[in-house]
């Protein structure tokens, strides 16, 4: 795409980097800065550093979820061992993002992060005031496709992340939609099937946790051997294998469950991931 990508999360941070210069604290900023943008996850924070235009060397952390202060120690030591000064820093987090006060509603399933100003709270941490912008990761991924991913062209769509968590973004006349209470889009705390489901939410079925354990069960492997970043790829290539054949495969396991309301979806051939 002329650009380079980690992945849809690694996307999502070169175009929060731009969100943070457009929206953020200071309207003359170019992509010729130097802006280091973190992805928090529930297991893993991916980081990198964007100057003038160019994606640096990407480096991954485990997310600390002892407690707040190791959290931000270790965001502040990975700021800490920047060579050049940083123009700006770029936050990407789960959740409900209430943009507008910078605060973090919700933080998907990182609680410790609840409520906190996570920006404001890392400034606490460093040597040097650095400007923050924060913004929930599903909309930074909507807003990267549409600057240099899938949805260039596209004015009008909807992106969908599966993750630990399952989470959405709306992207309606060429602008993100973010809603009254941050939550536009959140289509994993939906309930699909409530009649014979009850209060199951698609994060119930459709988490990569969820997802790596049906896998197991179907392919008889260890669960431990499933990670989440491969386990689409191995979904492609076993489901399309038994599905030619009329074989029974963890869609239709999983998708059209019947005696535990599971929703009825129907796989119909391979997984394309943008």
């Amino acid at each position: 795409m002329g650009r380079k990508r980690l992945s849809m999360g690694g996307n999502a941070i070169l175009y929060q980097g731009r969100i943070f210069i457009k929206d953020g604290l200071d309207n003359d900023m170019t992509a010729k800065k130097r802006i280091l943008a973190f992805e928090i996850g529930t297991f893993f924070t991916r980081y990198v550093v964007f100057e003038d235009g160019r994606m640096g060397i990407p480096g991954t952390i485990a997310t600390p979820v002892d407690g707040e202060e190791p959290f931000y120690q270790a965001l502040a030591h990975i700021v800490s061992k920047q060579r050049a000064p940083l123009d700006g820093i770029a936050i990407s987090v789960p959740g409900f993002i209430d943009t507008e006060k910078q605060v973090a509603v919700t933080a998907g399933a990182l609680s410790i992060l609840y409520g906190h100003e996570i920006g404001r709270k890392l400034q606490g941490y460093l040597d040097d005031p650095i400007p923050t912008w924060m913004e929930n990761d599903a909309n930074c991924a909507a807003m990267a496709e549409k600057l240099s991913g899938n949805a260039v062209k596209l004015d009008d769509f909807a992106l969908i992340t599966i993750d630990s968590g399952v989470g959405g973004a709306l992207f309606l006349d060429g602008r993100i939609r973010r809603g009254k209470d941050w939550r536009a889009g959140e289509l994993g705390m939906m309930i699909p099937n409530y009649e014979t489901g009850g209060f199951h939410t698609m994060q119930d079925y459709l988490s990569t946790i969820v997802l790596a354990e049906e896998y197991a069960k179907e392919f008889d492997v260890p669960t431990g051997s499933i990670v989440p970043a491969t386990l689409f790829h191995r979904l492609d290539e076993r489901v399309c294998a038994r599905s030619w054949t009329g074989g029974s495969t963890i869609f239709h396991r999983h998708f059209q469950h019947r005696r535990r309301g599971r929703p009825r979806m129907r796989a119909a051939g391979r997984w394309h991931l943008p």
